[in-house]
């Protein structure tokens, strides 16, 4: 778990090394920008510093929920061994990762939600 800190002022820091603390630091690593580069940034400096084959990306504030974690890392499985299959077999160190995949989600299930919450006055 990668948690990029922003520059915010909402105890996100605290949280991040409590996370340390119980988890320890080859499982949760903390990125601190000092001050607000904006999302893209924050996005990209996590990603530039994690390690593994698959990555993936959350916001902190929940909406994205990872019920499906399963079928989306099963499915990117397929698409990467169907994509090595076509590489050249004697290249036998191919990873999953070799293969440029990016998988897109959607808020669009909180829509009804977030129409329902908003008041006029």
């Amino acid at each position: 778990v990668v948690i990029v800190d922003d520059g915010s002022a909402d105890g996100t820091k605290k949280v991040a090394f409590d996370f340390v603390r119980k988890y320890t630091v080859e499982n949760v690593r903390v990125i601190l920008l000092g001050r607000n580069h904006g999302k893209g940034e924050a996005i990209r400096k996590g990603m530039l510093h994690s390690r593994g084959e698959l990555l993936l990306m959350l916001d902190a504030d929940g909406a994205t929920k990872v019920n499906d974690l399963e079928k989306l890392e099963n499915q990117i499985c397929a698409v990467a061994k169907r994509e090595l299959g076509n590489l050249s077999a004697s290249d036998s160190s191919s990873r999953i990762s070799d293969i440029p995949i990016a998988a897109f989600g959607s808020r669009a299930h909180l829509e009804e939600k977030a129409l329902a919450a908003v008041k006029f006055c």
